[in-house]
């Protein structure tokens, strides 16, 4: 397996969650999009491209939606999360999938809306969001923004219940029906205080915001290293699943500065810092 993240062997041999051996027999056959998504919407043989797309700070976004040539091409039934136990993959992680059906494939339809989840589902996406761009994150060599490990072992230690303090589980429906996913660099983060610009800089390097748009459903799972941050979502973007408590909603849009709605999705979740 190729070292990523810069991690050495006896790290990439180990469980994301629960940092067991994971190598040879012990490995999990973890498809990153679930296998059940696969069958229903008849994307096994569909082909995508893993590629990063640089941007102008030098910072990077990943998946096969970026415009770059890819590195490397597989279909959804290789793309398997090589970081994931037997233990974890048919324990507590094949439980939640079983907690998301068959809500999950009404909001990819796009026959719920997300104003019609109750609250126990709210919280069953959310966990389901979290854990599946964790395993996304650790099956990409993208060099940053990506679920932090820590957060994922964080996650595994609540037995898969609770999600990490101050990450957030962003939601929106599209017209658009699309399967993709990226790790996005870019945030509008708005600051009342004199913050050098190169700890910004940091925290931004450090900060995460990874996406997933499984037919009609968008999901972003995003957090800012520093406790004292307010997120801010526009309006019109969908709502939190997670039920951050430093979150402030507000009637900016920019949508007229993009043409894909997935991408304005991704820049209407930003920071006060």
């Amino acid at each position: 397996m190729a070292a990523l993240h810069g991690l050495n062997d006896e790290t990439m041999k180990r469980c994301i969650f629960c940092n067991l051996d994971c190598s040879g027999v012990r490995r999990a056959k973890e498809h990153i999009i679930p296998d059940h998504l696969q069958r229903k919407y008849g994307l096994p043989k569909e082909r995508l491209s893993n590629a990063h797309s640089k941007i102008v700070s030098g910072d990077f976004s990943g998946g096969h939606i970026s415009k770059l040539p890819a590195e490397r091409e597989l279909t959804y039934s290789g793309f398997l999360a090589g970081r994931v136990c037997k233990v974890c993959n048919n324990g507590w992680m094949s439980e939640l999938e079983k907690e998301v059906i068959p809500l999950i494939y009404q909001l990819i339809d796009g026959e719920m809306g997300l104003d019609q989840i109750k609250q126990k589902e709210r919280e069953s996406l959310a966990r389901w969001s979290f854990k599946t761009t964790a395993a996304l994150s650790s099956s990409t060599n993208a060099p940053q923004n990506f679920v932090s490990e820590s957060h994922s072992k964080e996650f595994y230690s609540s037995g898969g219940v609770t999600i990490p303090e101050n990450v957030g589980v962003f939601a929106a429906t599209s017209d658009e029906a699309n399967f993709l996913w990226s790790f996005s660099p870019t945030w509008q983060v708005r600051t009342d205080s004199d913050i050098p610009k190169e700890l910004l800089q940091f925290m931004q390097r450090k900060s995460y915001k990874v996406f997933l748009q499984l037919g009609h459903l968008m999901l972003a799972v995003c957090w800012w290293p520093i406790n004292t941050i307010t997120y801010t979502l526009e309006s019109w973007a969908g709502t939190e699943l997670s039920g951050l408590k430093n979150l402030d909603i507000n009637n900016e849009d920019c949508r007229k500065y993009f043409d894909k709605e997935n991408e304005s999705f991704l820049m209407a979740i930003g920071a006060q810092v």
